[in-house]
């Protein structure tokens, strides 16, 4: 018998499952995820009150302070906060670039050094 990739059957010994989605397991997974995202988004709007509330604390110090050096120390401090998380997102963006310029090196280097052996032609 000659097997042919276009026509292969399974053979009759094979048994078929369902998907786990189609059984219904991930019917679980999916509430909870659920539950975790509405979690965040409480956790978020609790603590927005607070972080309006801080906010509205060093408006009000700057105002009342003649202190240029703290007023000038505060709004550094929140330059520093908002450039932080953009310098480790780039720092983690070069190193994976890197990584995948010196694999794809590697990779080149080892396409080249594979012989290939020649057919013969009769």
């Amino acid at each position: 018998m000659t097997w042919n990739f276009f026509q292969h059957q399974a053979p009759a010994s094979a048994v078929t499952h369902p998907s786990p989605l189609a059984r219904g397991v991930g019917a679980g997974n999916s509430a909870r995820l659920v539950r975790m995202f509405t979690a965040a988004i409480v956790a978020v709007g609790a603590s927005a009150v607070t972080l309006l509330a801080q906010c509205a604390m060093c408006k009000s110090s700057v105002e009342t302070t003649d202190n240029s050096a703290f007023v000038s120390a505060l709004r550094d401090g929140i330059y520093l906060m908002l450039v932080t998380p953009y310098l480790i997102a780039a720092a983690i963006a070069v190193g994976v670039y890197l990584r995948w310029r010196k694999r794809a090196a590697q990779r080149r280097m080892t396409a080249a050094t594979v012989k290939l052996p020649r057919p013969r032609l009769n």
